[in-house]
């Protein structure tokens, strides 16, 4: 037993790796939703059942979570720093709350609701240092322009009702993936024979290679670009002239600082720290590229049969499932 938790300890980990270094693309493929909210969930959800197999969970889940970054770090060497930082921020929070909750529905959505917030905090935060706080205050001015004429109310902060409906979509999230995560952790294995039975049946047409990454940085630009004249044209409308300057002259300050001076440092001094990492886990690095090919080919199969049994949301709930169970109870593993 002891040699099949182990097992799926690493291919678990492996799986949290494709998920992180290519899984998303597969998802855009699909049509998926939300792909972002959603492949955190995911971590979540992977996380827990490391803790479910684990005896020294703080232990097993730390080095999963460095062996994602390492393979992370391989498959996409441009990701930015913050995408490392919420991988590192799950594995330690996963590693913390089981290690010391142990593996209850109370942790188990604790957890998920600390990720879950975790991730839109972070990009509230990096929202503020690019745009500064000007970007908050050109939305109440602009919602403040609209309600005007009705009375509502002037007072009225329409950033601070944005960001506290963004933290609560997430909040959500993080519980209901919580009590799911606990509830999939306590079932994976009774619902494998269904599942496994159904890939057996399964018409298989050939599967979809893992799309390479595209850059998004255009889009990424273009999203600056939209927002910074959104902000500006608020204050040129109020005659607040110098202020859309400032905010022009600052948002491009912060730009390059960000992106031209830490993003490159932070990159060199994490390299540096990832080649040592390296050499130290080298087997299980090796380990976890072998498998993921294999692991790819589960994605596909675990979408369709999904699709023949569910409709709406619950299909995505399906895939899900339905790929954990193939990822760890793949039909040629005990044949």
């Amino acid at each position: 037993m002891q040699a099949n938790r182990s097992a799926f300890i690493t291919r678990l980990t492996a799986l949290w790796a494709l998920s992180e270094s290519g899984l998303g693309g597969l998802m855009f493929a699909f049509k998926i939703p939300l792909t972002g909210i959603f492949l955190g969930g995911f971590a979540v959800i992977i996380i827990t059942l490391i803790a479910r197999y684990s005896s020294n969970k703080w232990q097993t889940i730390v080095r999963s979570t460095l062996l994602v970054i390492l393979v992370k770090a391989a498959a996409s060497p441009h990701s930015p720093p913050p995408a490392y930082m919420a991988v590192g921020f799950q594995g330690l929070a996963g590693a913390c709350i089981y290690g010391f909750l142990g593996m209850n529905r109370f942790s188990a959505v604790l957890f998920a609701l600390l990720a879950m917030l975790e991730s839109a905090l972070q990009k509230i935060i990096v929202m503020t240092l690019i745009y500064g706080k000007n970007i908050w205050v050109a939305l109440d001015s602009f919602f403040a322009m609209i309600v005007k004429d009705f009375g509502i109310g002037e007072n009225i902060s329409f950033s601070i009702w944005i960001i506290s409906a963004y933290l609560l979509l997430y909040a959500v999230w993080g519980i209901i993936v919580g009590f799911w995560s606990f509830r999939i952790s306590k079932n994976v294995e009774q619902m494998a024979a269904d599942v496994i039975e159904q890939y057996h049946h399964y018409n298989r047409t050939p599967n979809i290679a893992l799309p390479k990454k595209k850059s998004n940085r255009y889009l990424k630009w273009l999203f600056v670009i939209i927002t910074l004249s959104f902000t500006t044209l608020v204050f040129v409308m109020q005659g607040m002239a110098d202020t859309a300057l400032y905010t022009v002259l600052r948002t491009v300050a912060a730009i390059i600082i960000l992106f031209v001076i830490i993003n490159p440092l932070v990159k060199f001094l994490m390299n540096k720290w990832l080649s040592r990492e390296k050499q130290q886990h080298q087997k299980g690095i090796t380990e976890i590229l072998h498998i993921l090919h294999e692991l790819k080919s589960y994605v596909q199969p675990a979408m369709g049969i999904s699709k023949q049994n569910r409709k709406g949301l619950s299909v995505y709930k399906g895939f899900v499932s339905n790929l954990l169970i193939l990822s760890l109870f793949h039909p040629g593993k005990n044949e």
